[in-house]
């Protein structure tokens, strides 16, 4: 009865263990020559697959992360590359810049000087202008003056040869009277 009962049990677990009752039969039937994987040797079998793949994994991972550290050392020293030169381009510009500015700088200065200096000259033309302005000005009322003066004194020139002319006929009358008084 023992026996029966250890065999039950044994029937039981190995029915749990197979699933199937007629896959069991075939079991029990063919001990050596059925084909049958039983769950211990598949979970044997998908444990070696699952680390045979872990290991490919973990190759493949490890591959790429060093492809990986390698491309980021890559991209990390082209970009270092490229902000040096963009670094040093404008650097370049910001001294051709500066020249730039410096040149500005001084040819703003020279004009200031340059202009402060024009400035003062047409001050003066200013005032030579205004003092010319009054020169033309007095030698303008001198003509005019003059001008006057030469018409009064041609007016009297013009009168005195009159008198002349009248004193000169008185003469002649007075020396002709007087010829006539001594014939």
């Amino acid at each position: 009865m023992q026996l029966k009962n250890d065999l039950k049990i044994t029937q039981n677990a190995l029915s749990n263990e197979i699933g199937d009752p007629a896959v069991m039969q075939t079991v029990l039937m063919g001990t050596g020559s059925s084909n049958y994987i039983g769950r211990a040797q598949k979970i044997l079998v998908l444990q070696q697959k699952i680390n045979e793949l872990q290991a490919k994994q973990s190759d493949s991972k490890t591959k790429e992360l060093h492809d990986l550290t390698v491309n980021t050392k890559k991209l990390e020293k082209a970009r270092k590359a490229i902000n040096e030169q963009v670094l040093k381009d404008t650097q370049l510009k910001v001294t051709k810049l500066t020249t730039s500015v410096e040149i500005w700088k001084r040819r703003s200065k020279a004009l200031d000087v340059e202009i402060t200096v024009l400035r003062i000259q047409i001050q003066k033309l200013l005032s030579k202008s205004e003092s010319d302005n009054q020169l033309i000005d007095q030698l303008k009322a001198e003509l005019g003056n003059n001008n006057m003066q030469r018409f009064k004194t041609k007016d009297s020139v013009t009168k005195l040869e009159e008198s002349i002319a009248l004193l000169q006929l008185k003469y002649d009358k007075v020396c002709l009277n007087i010829d006539k008084v001594l014939i």
